[in-house]
Parts: structure tokens; sequence; C-alpha cells
């Protein structure tokens, strides 16, 4: 199914679905002045999977919103790991800023000497686009497989934002439905793109799995504590005294009065 603008379309949405999930945490951040509850790990990984699978689709001519999604994917990601280094780390932001230039300047390095592999070694194009494909594939779930062991382990999915988890299976989503409008079909990045679907779809299954289940073990349970309002058993106590005496007289007006000869 040839057709660039649906291509284009449904690139654009993946852009938009991934820019805006990262936005509410970089903000959050920012407010909070920490990135506590944040994956290092989990970000470092798909940053080096973006910096490494950007170049392969510059090379390759893909669609122009495919690129500007991993690009911009990258570029927030990075700016996630500068907000822990400086809030949580509290590394001396001189020092920050130069490490920052530094890695800007070398995953700059990295993307142009992947792209000139690319670019230059044509005869060697499908074994240098494989090599590359397992390694960011490969990244990409690796930011995955801490999560989903989490869950399993804890069988909790608590604090997880469904929204956050779909938004991210969505644009995944739609970026396979771009690569399917553009042919040929690009395998080596629907192997990269596919890596969300399945792993957001998993968290999201198994977010609703443990969020239904009746936990039994290690819980103790209590004696329930009854809580009474002093003016209201006040009150009863005075209306079940008051019925008493009442009681009382009627019993007392109801016996024949005895007489006295």
């Amino acid at each position: 199914m040839d057709s660039p603008a649906a291509a284009n379309v449904f690139g654009y949405i993946g852009v938009v679905l991934w820019s805006i999930q990262l936005l509410p945490q970089i903000r959050w951040n920012y407010i909070r002045k920490s990135t506590e509850g944040v994956s290092i790990l989990c970000f470092s990984c798909w940053y080096i999977g973006g910096l490494v699978f950007c170049p392969y689709l510059v090379a390759t001519e893909s669609a122009v919103p495919l690129i500007l999604q991993i690009a911009l994917f990258s570029i927030l990601i990075l700016v996630i790991l500068f907000q822990h280094c400086y809030y949580d780390k509290k590394i001396d932001p001189k020092k920050l800023y130069i490490s920052l230039a530094i890695i800007i300047a070398v995953s700059v390095g990295i993307a142009y000497g992947l792209y000139a592999l690319l670019d230059h070694f044509i005869d060697y194009d499908f074994e240098i686009s494989l090599t590359i494909t397992i390694i960011s594939a490969s990244l990409m779930a690796g930011g995955f497989i801490p999560a989903v062991y989490e869950i399993l382990k804890s069988q909790s999915a608590e604090g997880l934002s469904r929204i956050f988890v779909a938004m991210d299976f969505l644009g995944g989503t739609a970026s396979i439905l771009s690569l399917v409008f553009a042919p040929p079909f690009d395998y080596m990045s629907f192997a990269n793109f596919v890596i969300v679907p399945c792993f957001e779809g998993t968290i999201f299954f198994l977010s609703f799995y443990y969020g239904t289940q009746v936990k039994t073990k290690d819980i103790e349970y209590e004696e329930p504590t009854l809580h009474f309002n002093r003016s209201l058993t006040r009150s009863r106590r005075a209306t079940t005294q008051s019925r008493a005496e009442m009681s009382t007289m009627d019993n007392k007006s109801s016996q024949p009065s005895s007489i006295v000869i």
C-alpha cells in the first residue's frame, strides 16, 4: 500500500505521542526537583538504542516523521538523564554542562560514523543494517525487561501510569502503520518499533491482571473498630431510659388496687 500521505500522518502521530508522554515527566521532575521513580537504566538503554537506530533511518531514507520521532525521543530522554544527574546525583553544574557537551559530541560522532558506514559500504549494507538492528532492538527491549520483571516479582503494578503505557503503545503502533504505507516494507525498522507495542501491551495486561487479584498472603486481619457519635449515643440512652420509665408506670397502673379492710 503505497501512500506517502498516510505514512506521514501515522508517522507524525507517533512523533506527537512519544513526545507528549515524556514532556509531563520532564515537567514533573522540574517541579519536585527529583527524578525519583524513574528507571535510569531503562532510559539509558533507550537513549543508546535511539542513537544507534536514528542513523539507520536517515541512511535508508525512511519517512521524515520516523526520523524525527526517534531523534526527539532520544533528546527528551537525554534531558531526563541530565535532570537525574543534576537533581539526584547533585553533580556540580559546571562539570555537568561539560559532561553534557562531551556526550552530545560523542553521540553526534557515533551517529555520523554509523551513517557513513551504511552510506559508503553499500556491498555490506545488509550485514551492517542487521547488526545495527540487533543492537538497537536489544537495547530497546533491555529498557522494558526490568519493568516487566519488577511487576511479575512484586505481583503489583502500583504506581504505573496506564495512560503513559497506552500512549507509548499507540506511538509504536502508529510508527508500524507508517512503515506499512511506505513500501517496500522495512523489516529492520519494524523489528525496532514492534518492541514497544509488544512490551507495553504486556505491561498493560499485567497492570489489569494484578490490579484485579484478591491477595490474602501476608495480610493480617484485625477486629473492626467501631466509632460512635457520643452525642447520638447519649440521645439514644436517654430515649431508652424514658421508654423504660414509661413502661414501669404502665405496669403499675395496670395492676389491681388492693383493698384494705
